[in-house]
């Protein structure tokens, strides 16, 4: 992100258990003097693709990444 001076990054990856995004803000100050406080400008966003866990057949799997997939997208584009 700092290479290319992007304000917004998004990290992607599997998931099997929760599919919340999380928002982490880069910190500003310094602990030593006490004055640590989050950055409004600059934030990264943790975010999951659903993996289907419990697919009777290979065919249903691909019907439920499917529409993960299509939330997925949805997500970041959105």
């Amino acid at each position: 992100m700092f290479r290319f001076d992007a304000k917004i990054g998004y990290y992607l990856y599997p998931e099997t258990t929760r599919t919340d995004d999380f928002c982490f803000k880069l910190n500003k100050g310094l602990t030593y003097e006490k004055n640590v406080v989050p950055r409004e400008d600059i934030s990264v966003t943790k975010c999951g693709l659903k993996i289907p866990e419990n697919a009777m057949s290979f065919e249903d799997f691909s019907t439920k990444i499917r529409v993960n997939e299509q939330k997925f997208i949805e997500k970041i584009i959105g």
